[in-house]
Formats: C-alpha cells, structure tokens, sequence
C-alpha cells in the first residue's frame, strides 16, 4: 500500500470540528427527545399510509431509520442534563 493510500484509509472516517460544532449546536438547540418523537410520527404515519405501495428498496430505508433513531436514542441519554434553549 502506497502512503498516500495509508494516509487516505487513515483520514476517510475523521469527524471534522465543523460537524463536532454543528452537531453540538444542533443538540443544545433542539430537545431530541421531540426530535426523535416526531421523526417516528412522520415516518410511521407514512408507513400506515404507504404500506401497499412502498418504493422498491425501501427495506434499507427503514434499517437506515432504525439506525437513526438508535443514534438519538443515544444522544438524548447523553445530553439529558445539558441546558438547552429551547
């Protein structure tokens, strides 16, 4: 392996301060807890009302879904006691 692909492997999965920033913001902004409750209203409500007729593929939308949702899940036991403004 060359060193430029070494030190591409090694740098292709490194979390910027621009995303670190924004999703701190973005988690002190907004209580996830409704983020999440509401998230899981839309995508069940559509589900309810699509279940005939969903787009081919849609199994790995759900499974992206239900990772999203896992991923809240954490950061709102995460950030639980954080002040917010809300």
């Amino acid at each position: 392996m060359s060193e430029e692909q070494q030190y591409q492997n090694n740098n292709e999965n490194i979390i910027t301060e621009e995303l670190l920033d924004n999703l701190k913001i973005f988690l002190q902004d907004h209580s996830i807890e409704r983020v999440t409750r509401n998230l899981r209203r839309i995508f069940l409500d559509y589900l309810r009302h699509q279940m005939e007729f969903l787009p081919a593929g849609f199994e790995e939308c759900i499974s992206d879904m239900y990772d999203l949702f896992e991923l809240l899940d954490v950061a709102e036991d995460e950030t639980k006691d954080w002040k917010r403004e809300l």
